[in-house]
């Protein structure tokens, strides 16, 4: 059924037994339209009846042809032609749906299950399934013969988050010198939305201790250390407000935004202090990391206490004596 422009079918010929006009003799195809638009005679002296493209169906096709002579009158006669039509077009396999959604979550794993493809329409042929694009990163593994799609690495959702993939189903080669011919065509591809989904990951401190040592002269808000943690989350999963475990003590306190560690009160004190610090996530299964801060608080003497005095109002230095008044 597939033919290019100008196939050649067949030439009929008549015979007329006159001279001259009389026995030149043209040929012409009857119009019917299920049948004549898809034939013409290439020239209508000789008979030769060629295709205008591809047929409309497979069967038996009946073509009436009529010969006429140029006489005066000009006679005529008909003959009918009978075609047998075969099917030559490449066989396409045939998904059930052009679009298929699936959502996977993240940290599944290699060789995790993401989708089976399957052609409803095989006429029992083997088929072939390949990756037309989407998979440019190497993310997934499709079997050729099952069309089983699984992953080849550990899907993260803060790295991708959807994934784009066109199927194509073709009638499975019997050996490496036979060519594909059935191509890309709407019927045998399939597009493949991946959706990953968010799983709440622990955060995680840089270090799993820390320490600092201080004299016990320092004033209020003295900053002492700052802890850091990492969460690979996005949005309230990856936001961390930082926390003593007990609280805050009467010697030290911490900025929940920062985890910067800071005094309250170590005048007079001495000792080590060990702190146990948190880092939680905002998620609504929130997850957290701990790590301990030990902070030796030194006795100072008041040979090494060091006073500024500003020129300025008494009530000046008063509202700010905590800033401008340090002892080292």
């Amino acid at each position: 059924m597939v033919n290019p422009v100008g196939t050649p079918v067949l030439t009929v010929s008549a015979a007329d037994r006159d001279q001259g006009q009389n026995g030149l003799i043209e040929y012409y195809i009857l119009p019917d339209l299920t049948v004549s638009p898809f034939f013409l005679i290439e020239d209508l002296s000789e008979g030769k009846i060629i295709t205008t493209g591809n047929l409309s169906r497979s069967g038996e096709m009946h073509l009436t042809v009529m010969a006429k002579d140029k006489g005066s009158p000009p006679l005529n006669g008909t003959a009918v032609v009978t075609l047998s039509v075969f099917d030559n077009r490449p066989f396409v396999p045939r998904f059930n749906t052009s679009e298929i959604s699936v959502s996977v979550s993240e940290n599944t794993g290699v060789d995790y299950f993401i989708y089976d493809f399957a052609a409803v329409e095989t006429s029992g042929k083997r088929i072939d399934y390949t990756v037309v694009s989407g998979n440019e990163r190497g993310h997934f593994r499709l079997d050729p013969e099952s069309g089983e799609l699984r992953t080849a690495v550990n899907l993260d959702y803060e790295e991708v988050s959807q994934y784009v993939i066109l199927i194509q189903a073709n009638e499975q080669v019997s050996s490496a010198a036979e060519v594909q011919r059935s191509g890309l065509f709407a019927e045998n591809v399939v597009m493949l939305t991946i959706s990953v989904q968010d799983v709440n990951e622990e955060p995680v401190f840089s270090s799993n201790s820390y320490s600092a040592r201080i004299p016990n002269s320092v004033p209020y808000k003295y900053p002492v250390i700052t802890v850091q943690a990492t969460d690979p989350d996005s949005g309230d999963n990856g936001l961390l407000l930082y926390s003593l475990v007990r609280g805050q003590t009467d010697e030290f306190d911490i900025n929940e935004h920062t985890g910067q560690i800071f005094t309250v009160s170590v005048a007079g004190k001495t000792g080590t202090f060990n702190l146990e610090v948190q880092a939680a996530d905002q998620g609504t299964r929130s997850l957290t990391a701990r790590t301990t801060v030990s902070v030796t608080v030194d006795s100072s003497s008041s040979s090494n206490i060091v006073k500024l005095v500003l020129n300025q109002k008494i009530n000046v230095v008063e509202r700010n004596s905590a800033e401008v008044q340090r002892y080292f």
